[in-house]
């Protein structure tokens, strides 16, 4: 099961590299939660509305896989963000500069949907991109 998982994971990032955020929401639950780094849990609209908003900011967004593992019902996912900052974010006018970021993705499986995907990233090094 946990290869079938692995796969689900491989689509998702897939999505997200063609920012294809109705197809990213497929592979949820219609009850999942997505928890950000900041411990704050989102559903499946309110994540909708968040990669809306962060691909206006970063429309090349890509996620590379750098190590991918999983256990069960859980997988693993360590990835490398890379985007060109072309939208406000946080009151930082659009600067160009092309930002990459560690994160790491968490996604608990159930009946072949995601049900909880945790998602950690520090932004620190990001605005710091942008800014310097």
């Amino acid at each position: 099961m946990s290869s079938e998982n692995e796969k689900v994971v491989k689509s998702l990032i897939e999505a997200y590299n063609r920012q294809s955020i109705s197809e990213m929401v497929t592979f949820l639950a219609d009850d999942a939660e997505v928890v950000m780094q900041d411990y704050r849990k989102e559903n499946k609209e309110e994540t909708e509305n968040r990669y809306n908003w962060f691909f206006s900011v970063f429309p090349d967004a890509h996620m590379t896989i750098d190590l991918l593992m999983s256990q069960e019902t859980t997988v693993v996912a360590e990835l490398t963000f890379t985007g060109t900052h072309k939208g406000d974010l946080f009151g930082i006018q659009p600067t160009n500069k092309v930002a990459t970021c560690p994160e790491v993705w968490i996604c608990d499986f159930k009946d072949g949907k995601i049900i909880s995907w945790r998602e950690y990233f520090n932004p620190e090094p990001i605005l710091q991109q942008l800014i310097d």
